[in-house]
């Protein structure tokens, strides 16, 4: 049985690997080792420092020069995840039926896209591993970072409103729907691809709001309490998704 310290290792080392591009065969592969050595050098009394050093970035640098980049998956990634992202920016306003192509949604829409996978970039590759296996303290990052996501996609589209703007293509309710359905289908393609559901997770951000514009009446849907209600309830439920997933994710990696 690893000690906290060695798993918390084992997990930043795998996504530092994933983030550089290395494949997932190499990435399983020396995990399954590291994992090993740890194993033994903890039965031995001796500490994780013994196998990895004293400086874990220093020693995760040194196993990623040693790894091949996966340069033909890359090809693939690259062009697959901008196709991601145009579709972060039209499934919300698609889902709503008033999906249109404007001079604001061109220089301002992709900002807050950006920011949001920044940002839960940052938390799965960065804050969960420095935090596992504590359940309270992951809860408390994802609710903050839930937070932030959703106070800043209803501040830009405050900030948005109103603003003097030039439409060059206004679609159809048939039209936006249409297209809602290719976001979801690139969506559900690149999570198969990548194996990874955190592509659904932040769209689900994104569309949990015109989703229940949709199935709550206008007169509730406006009202400040429910707006707030609902609000809270897609934390909670993207939180317990997000835990749900990345333990997932966890119990697979180990076997």
């Amino acid at each position: 049985m690893l000690s906290t310290k060695s798993e918390q290792f084992l997990i930043e080392l795998r996504m530092y690997l994933l983030q550089r591009g290395k494949k997932d065969e190499d990435i399983n592969a020396i995990v399954e080792e590291l994992e090993v050595h740890l194993t033994e050098a903890e039965s031995r009394g001796q500490s994780v420092d013994h196998i990895i050093g004293k400086s874990r970035k220093q020693h995760m640098k040194n196993i990623g020069k040693e790894l091949p980049t996966d340069k033909e998956g890359l090809l693939i990634i690259i062009p697959a995840a901008i196709l991601v992202i145009i579709a972060y920016m039209c499934v919300a306003p698609a889902i709503r039926g008033t999906f249109k192509i404007s001079q604001n949604i061109l220089l301002f829409g992709s900002l807050p896209v950006f920011l949001t996978m920044a940002l839960f970039a940052f938390v799965f590759f960065k804050g969960l591993p420095k935090v596992y296996p504590s359940t309270k303290n992951s809860m408390i990052l994802l609710i903050i970072t839930q937070l932030i996501t959703i106070g800043g996609w209803v501040g830009f589209y405050l900030w948005l409103d109103g603003r003097l703007d030039t439409d060059y293509f206004i679609a159809t309710p048939m039209q936006s729907y249409i297209i809602a359905s290719v976001c979801i289908l690139i969506f559900i393609a690149f999570a198969l691809y990548t194996k990874s559901w955190a592509t659904i997770l932040v769209a689900f951000v994104i569309c949990i709001g015109p989703i229940l514009e949709h199935v709550i009446p206008a007169e509730i849907n406006k009202d400040p309490k429910y707006i707030t209600l609902t609000i809270i309830i897609s934390i909670v439920i993207g939180i317990l998704l997000i835990i749900y997933f990345y333990k997932k994710a966890k119990t697979t990696s180990n076997t």
